[in-house]
């Protein structure tokens, strides 16, 4: 399964959770060629380098916008969570928790 998205970033962290699915998934590169009849691939392919958008008159890196991508991640897990026993979500909630008290100030 090609796993194409449109945050280079994300794209290998959604391949391997499908991966941890059962199936076999990959995020392919920009300029990757496949022979899809005999599943091998023909060409390598690269990750072009990423420009710097600016916000508001500053420039955001490339490590920021990973930062908030998988920030969006976290919340997709969340939504994804709803209906799990109370343990499973107190467990999570406090891992989370722990996680950003890491990062704080």
């Amino acid at each position: 399964m090609f796993v194409v998205h449109g945050d280079r970033e994300v794209a290998p962290f959604f391949a391997q959770t499908i991966q941890g699915m059962g199936f076999t998934a990959h995020a392919p590169q920009y300029t990757e060629v496949y022979d899809l009849a005999s599943c091998q691939q023909l060409q390598t392919g690269y990750l072009p380098e990423r420009k710097a958008k600016t916000v508001e008159g500053t420039k955001v890196s490339s490590s920021y916008e990973r930062l908030v991508s998988v920030g969006q991640l976290v919340v997709e897990a969340i939504k994804r969570s709803r209906g799990r026993d109370n343990k499973s979500l107190a467990n999570f909630a406090d891992q989370l928790k722990k996680v950003l008290e890491k990062w704080e100030v």
